[in-house]
């Protein structure tokens, strides 16, 4: 035990709890080291992804020697006759023996590969859809956070409620009485197009594109007519 006279040789350390206390508050705000959800899921559908390729070549490759009548170095036999060395006939049989073996196991390879195909394929499937769920959920908090800004914007403008706007002009024309002309006709604009965005938005069931595309069908787009001639012939 080390003495008052020698601190050089005193020891210190401090306790898991002290040491999660001093670290926590950085620890908490370092969100962006963080890997993403989406980052995360797409790496793992790329590595199932190239576990299921490497699976279906190694596969391939055995069938087509197989097929061929022919064995990779790396499953042939290492065994060697140690009796009867030169009578031929041993030699061919003892050959034709570790062939059959190595044909066995390049069949069970090739049927223990089928079986984990099926397991990465539906593991696949499993990530592919968290994907688009995952890409579903993010747009679809992008556009709440542009609505949420959108109506803060409408508080800080004093443009709450369509009433609280004055005729000014006599022609039905209105503004607000707290917010300067040109800033009321770039309300008035963005109001238009969040209408329409908005109509569009709630008009939508979700997949109908997807089932259009799988199903072949297209939707026609009716044009509206050029002139007044057009407009006229119409009727």
């Amino acid at each position: 035990m080390a003495s008052a006279q020698h601190p050089d040789r005193a020891v210190f350390s401090y306790t898991e709890t002290q040491a999660e206390e001093i670290v926590a508050s950085f620890a908490q705000s370092a969100g962006f080291l963080r890997v993403p959800v989406s980052s995360q899921l797409q790496r793992k559908f790329e590595g199932l992804n190239r576990h299921a390729i490497n699976l279906e070549l190694h596969a391939e490759t055995l069938a087509e020697y197989f097929m061929n009548k022919r064995i990779p170095r790396g499953l042939r036999i290492s065994l060697r006759p140690t009796l009867f060395e030169g009578n031929d006939e041993f030699r061919l049989r003892f050959t034709q023996i570790l062939n059959k073996c190595s044909y066995d196991i390049m069949t069970l390879t090739v049927e223990f590969i089928t079986k984990e195909l099926k397991t990465v394929n539906s593991e696949m499937q499993t990530e592919q859809m968290q994907i688009k769920l995952d890409k579903y959920k993010q747009n679809n908090e992008r556009q709440k956070i542009q609505k949420f800004d959108r109506d803060t914007v409408d508080y800080e403008r004093g443009r709450v409620y369509q009433w609280n706007r004055v005729d000014v002009n006599g022609r039905g024309g209105t503004r607000s009485l707290s917010v300067p002309r040109n800033m009321e006709r770039s309300a008035r604009m963005e109001d238009k197009q969040d209408t329409i965005r908005d109509a569009q938005h709630f008009l939508e069931v979700p997949g109908d594109v997807e089932v259009a595309e799988n199903t072949g069908a297209v939707k026609k787009k009716v044009l509206p007519p050029k002139n007044r001639q057009e407009r006229k012939a119409n009727k």
